[in-house]
């Protein structure tokens, strides 16, 4: 008997759909289940998100995420990553805006860990230490939504 295929490679997926939203995440493995509870906080502050899966990096499903770029309520997208911002999954994201966007008034938000040892923990200390858990991921969107800490 065939079995039935869950998920197709090279396919990310829409976890929090809101085709109106103001915020749209795009995230990558484990680092998710802090987007969502960032999420939770900012929907109870009146902002709204969407939350894009890409799941994997190579190859990065272009296709799913500019199909949700054409939402005009859409003022950021932020990138979530478990990794080093400088040159990773945020900047694949970037430049597959930029050749959509060029260089609109859509802006990009690259969160993962900065390009310098990390100070050892539990994965729960080091994400709040570096502002990934979800408070911290929303307090970062609602400095990004006023302008600060933008990707290059």
């Amino acid at each position: 008997m065939p079995r039935k295929k869950l998920f197709f490679d090279g396919k990310g997926v829409s976890l929090f759909n809101n085709p109106q939203a103001e915020v749209l995440f795009v995230s990558l493995g484990q680092i998710t289940n802090n987007v969502m509870l960032a999420v939770q906080k900012l929907e109870e502050q009146g902002i709204s998100c969407e939350v894009f899966h890409a799941r994997f990096m190579r190859p990065f499903d272009e296709t799913g995420l500019l199909a949700l770029l054409d939402n005009p309520k859409l003022k950021l997208i932020v990138t979530a990553e478990d990794g080093v911002v400088s040159g990773g999954f945020g900047s694949v994201v970037t430049a597959c805006v930029q050749n959509r966007h060029g260089q609109s008034s859509l802006s990009v938000l690259c969160l993962g860990y900065p390009n310098e040892p990390i100070v050892h923990g539990t994965i729960n200390q080091i994400h709040k230490r570096y502002k990934l858990d979800g408070m911290g991921i929303a307090e970062q969107v609602l400095a990004g939504l006023k302008g600060a800490n933008l990707c290059d």
